[in-house]
């Protein structure tokens, strides 16, 4: 019985040192499975690099996916008067607009596999109401998601929830700091409440890692937009979430 025992806990012991290293298993996964065509409507998370060290070259280059990055600063400011970005926001071209870079978004996501929407941390900073009637970002995400459907009825929508990010000069993390509407969580709360109701994924980026006071500068540059090794990160984790949605 105690040589039972003591095995069990090495046996238990080799196990978890397994899942740390490997994450249960993720880590062998195929990721050249998860494969076509992503069109990326995000912000400066993504698009401030487009070289291949960026999101989207990191991504590309573990799957096989041909990833299409258009960077948008947000979701509704479109629907604000003057605000800005007023016309070129999310909804402003995937509902309002007409100019040409409108009309190849448009015409990228009616040829797409996916649709990633990462919209969450500029709503958040431009204050738009989580939830009013005239200009929301709730609103601005249903009202974008729909057209999106109507412009690709088979296209996997996926939402994807902001990184965390820590400003520096009032020492706080979005997780803390009211805009008057609410920390980053509740308008990551708003994302949850939409992927359910409109029955699309979504996807838990802010879970990749952990940021505090601490530590902010191992992922991130001034506090919001990553660094080499946190992109390398985001893209591991969101192709490995990918895989368990789409492949597995």
């Amino acid at each position: 019985m105690v040589v039972k025992k003591i095995c069990a806990i090495v046996l238990s012991c080799v196990l978890l040192s397994c899942c740390v290293m490997t994450g249960c298993g993720k880590k062998n996964y195929d990721l050249t499975k998860v494969s076509g065509k992503a069109v990326v409507l995000g912000d400066s998370l993504w698009g401030i690099d487009k070289t291949e060290d960026g999101i989207g070259g990191q991504l590309a280059a573990i799957t096989s996916l041909e990833v299409k990055d258009y960077t948008i600063p947000g979701t509704c400011a479109a629907k604000i008067q003057g605000a800005p970005g007023s016309t070129d926001s999310m909804y402003a071209i995937l509902v309002v607009n007409d100019d040409n870079r409108s009309q190849e978004i448009r015409n990228e996501i009616a040829d797409a596999d996916y649709v990633f929407i990462e919209h969450c941390n500029n709503d958040y900073g431009m204050k738009v109401p989580l939830t009013d009637p005239d200009c929301s970002y709730k609103q601005a995400l249903v009202d974008s998601i729909s057209a999106i459907k109507t412009l690709n009825p088979d296209v996997q929508i996926v939402l994807l929830a902001p990184t965390v990010g820590y400003f520096v000069y009032t020492d706080e993390l979005s997780t803390e700091q009211d805009n008057g509407y609410g920390t980053i969580d509740a308008y990551i709360k708003i994302m949850e409440e939409v992927a359910d109701s409109e029955n699309v994924s979504i996807i838990m980026m802010n879970e990749a890692w952990t940021l505090t006071r601490e530590n902010w500068k191992e992922y991130t540059e001034e506090g919001v937009h990553l660094t080499k090794t946190a992109k390398t990160q985001y893209a591991e984790f969101l192709a490995t979430e990918l895989y368990e949605l789409f492949v597995k």
